[in-house]
């Protein structure tokens, strides 16, 4: 892959993951329920039993919580510490994603994601030219 396209790859990836991560409160209300469990599991320092509004609140694999509770001591008990981990969750989906895709498709279509359109990955899939 060329460099410039690796760069405005990572640029695109960047804007789209990580770019003002924690500048705005939370809209969903699912979100600000794990951000309130994991602060919650900070405070009482109950790293197993995940809790809102001090009743049991197992919606989430309690592995999520732990990982969330590591990134808001890092970062702070605010919306960055709380977005940090699905963020780099995504980007690991993402980078999986890549690598799926040359090792099962070819190096083309996974290789330069911004420089094959969709119908040169259906073209290398099938084997015929796509219309």
């Amino acid at each position: 892959m060329p460099l410039a396209t690796a760069v405005a790859a990572a640029a695109v990836v960047f804007v789209v993951l990580f770019w003002r991560l924690g500048s705005t409160s939370f809209w969903d209300p699912d979100e600000a329920h794990y951000a309130e469990t994991t602060r919650e599991m900070l405070a009482t320092g109950d790293w197993w039993a995940p809790y809102y509004n001090e009743q049991p609140f197992f919606d989430k694999p309690i592995f999520f919580h732990q990982l969330q509770s590591v990134a808001m001591l890092a970062l702070g008990e605010n919306e960055l510490g709380a977005r940090m981990v699905p963020a780099l969750a995504a980007l690991a989906l993402v980078l999986f994603t890549g690598w799926l895709g040359r090792r099962l498709i070819s190096p083309g279509p996974g290789a330069d994601p911004l420089g094959d359109p969709p119908s040169a990955a259906s073209r290398d899939m099938i084997g015929q030219p796509s219309r």
